[in-house]
């Protein structure tokens, strides 16, 4: 078994223990994700809430489109756009950071 089968047949497992999914253009994929990272960074005006998750996703999953920097995806309830995709694992998969910004509530 190549490593990138061993790989693939890895984050299969995980998906079917976590059962997480995101959603890209209408579609809903299986992945597995990272818990959501909240931020805050000072801005020019205030402060700026910052939330960052990383998620793992089959490549095989796709076939157009295919995650792109800049795209919007739904993960939690919650829109995040895709700050940079890698391939890992010999094209196995793609890995996602997602970044969501907004103003931070008073007293953060």
């Amino acid at each position: 078994m190549a490593l990138s089968d061993e790989f693939i047949d890895a984050i299969r497992d995980r998906e079917r223990d976590q059962t997480k999914t995101f959603t890209m253009g209408g579609t809903s994929y299986a992945c597995n994700a990272s818990e959501i990272k909240e931020e805050a960074d000072l801005e020019h005006g205030g402060w700026e809430k910052i939330l960052r998750v990383t998620i793992t996703v089959r490549q095989s999953l796709f076939t157009s489109p295919v995650p792109t920097r800049g795209y919007t995806i739904t993960y939690e309830g919650k829109e995040f756009s895709i700050d940079s995709v890698k391939e890992i694992a010999a094209t196995a998969a793609y890995r996602l950071e997602c970044v969501k910004r907004g103003k931070a509530s008073k007293g953060q």
